[in-house]
Order: C-alpha cells, then structure tokens, then sequence
C-alpha cells in the first residue's frame, strides 16, 4: 500500500452541496476501469475525444485514462455554444463526447446530428434523454464496460502506455477565435512535464498537507495544468 493510498486525492460536491472524497486508490482504479473503456469502445492511439463539461473528477478520470491511451483529450468550456462546439468537434476529428450537464448534452445532440462522425455521447451527470436518442450513455455505463475489461483489452492499454513518448500530443487547446476561427494549439506531454517539474523545484513551501481549489474552468490550460501538479 502506497504512503498515501487512502487519503483523499479528489473531491466533488453532491446535488445536495456535500462534498464527497476519492481517495489515491479510488482515483487510480476509475483511471484504470476508464483507461479499458475507452479501449473497448475502439478509440485507438493519437484518435482525439472531446470532454465538455463543468470542473468534477469525472474530467481529470477522463483526461489520465486518455493518456494511459495515448488519447488526446480536447476540452471545451462548459459555457460554449453550439457552434462553437461544433466547430471544434468538426475541426479535432473527435468522435466521442463526454458531456457535464442538461444543456450540454442538449448541444452535444444538435451537434452529432450535424457531425455523422461523432458517434457516441457520454453523460457525466442525470439527463433526460431525447426520444431518439438510443446510443449515449452514462458515465456509470462506461465505468462498467471498463470493469469487466478482459485481460487482452488490459494488455493493450498497458502496451500503449509503455510506447508513450514526451512528444506524443497532451491535448489540443482551442483558442478564443476573437481574431477569427479558434485555432487547435497543439501541447504535447513535454510542455506539462516541464512545467511540473520547475514547479517541484520553486514551490518549496508546498506539501501533502496542502490543498488546492479549482476556481478557473479546467478547459483553462491554468487550471488544468496546476491541477495536473
């Protein structure tokens, strides 16, 4: 058992405004279960997936089981419009959606209808599907496709992981498009390894003890790469 395996890693607030706690342990295996669902599902290696959705630890899952891939995650802001969702789903190629809440998924819907390569919606939260729609499914429905993972879908996670690289693609950062279109900026996983590592070198006065709060979007390349440290 690691030193901090039971300790509180993340937490989220409930419907009810509680806040709930997942341990290191917790964390690592909804990363793993998450890592084997987005295999099972058939999203291969550099493939690109979209995450639109307010902050919870369903994104950061997200995020490390894409990267235990070699998946690139894409955020859009929570408060993006139709277009410009669609705009960036069209132009990243991604073909899933992981979504937060109603209106989200409400979107989500308008812009598969109009993008034939989004093939699959996944809902973070309690939403009330439209009657035509057969294929999303919850994040609960992921997790178990993940858990029942057979020992070949582990197999190649765990071959994809160890043919990671620091030039491999992190994610792609869409720009604001006040001057036009959003351009895709592209980070690879080198940019965030510098950062973390100058970061363990300044920020000597940090330690377990300490805990941070999320308070920008984690689309925001601030806020995902000081949560990522």
């Amino acid at each position: 058992t690691r030193k901090y395996a039971d300790r509180p890693a993340v937490y989220r607030r409930d419907p009810q405004g509680q806040w709930i706690a997942y341990s290191w342990n917790e964390m690592a295996a909804m990363v793993d279960q998450a890592s084997c669902a987005l295999e099972i599902l058939g999203i291969n290696e550099t493939e690109k997936i979209a995450v639109f959705s307010a902050n919870n630890p369903y994104v950061l899952i997200t995020d490390f089981a894409a990267f235990a891939n070699r998946i690139v995650p894409v955020s859009i802001y929570a408060t993006s419009s139709e277009q410009q969702v669609e705009y960036i789903v069209r132009d990243a190629e991604a073909e899933f959606i992981f979504v937060g809440d109603q209106s989200q998924y409400d979107i989500a819907r308008k812009v598969a209808a109009k993008v034939p390569a989004l093939r699959q919606i996944v809902t973070y939260t309690d939403i009330t599907r439209d009657d035509s729609d057969h294929s999303t499914m919850t994040f609960q429905q992921f997790m178990r496709l993940g858990a029942c993972a057979s020992e070949a879908c582990r197999g190649e996670v765990a071959r994809r992981t160890a043919a990671a690289t620091p030039d491999d693609i992190a994610t792609l950062l869409y720009t604001s498009g006040t001057t036009g279109d959003p351009k895709g900026a592209i980070l690879p996983h080198s940019c965030f390894d510098a950062a973390i590592e100058i970061h363990h070198r300044r920020l000597t006065s940090l330690s377990d003890a300490d805990t941070s709060l999320c308070f920008l979007p984690l689309s925001h390349i601030f806020e995902k790469a000081w949560t990522y440290f």
